[in-house]
């Protein structure tokens, strides 16, 4: 028993080897059946293709929402540099002296 386990385990190395030695010829060929179902599998569902309309549709919502809300800032900022200037120039006004007026 012993004998034929190690024929068997012979043999299938050496099945191995004369796979690795005969590196020039073409793989085997893939079975139609396969790649066809490979390429099901690729082709999204109806639902799966509904489902990433909606998330497309959901990520231009958010990007128009950042847009927006990025140029409500930038009118914010320009306002409040505009009030922090004429809060300066009336500050300087206020602390120069009066004129002093003639009789």
């Amino acid at each position: 028993m012993q004998n034929v386990a190690q024929i068997s385990c012979m043999v299938g190395f050496i099945v191995v080897l004369s796979g690795c030695t005969n590196l020039t010829t073409a793989p085997p060929a893939v079975p139609a059946r396969t790649i066809i179902g490979q390429d099901q599998a690729a082709i999204p569902k109806e639902k799966d293709q509904a489902t990433i309309r909606t998330l497309y549709k959901q990520v231009q919502e958010r990007d128009r929402a950042i847009l927006q809300r990025d140029q409500q800032i930038d009118m914010l900022s320009s306002q409040l540099d505009a009030l922090k200037r004429i809060d300066q120039e009336e500050r300087r006004r206020a602390v120069r002296p009066p004129a002093i007026l003639a009789p």
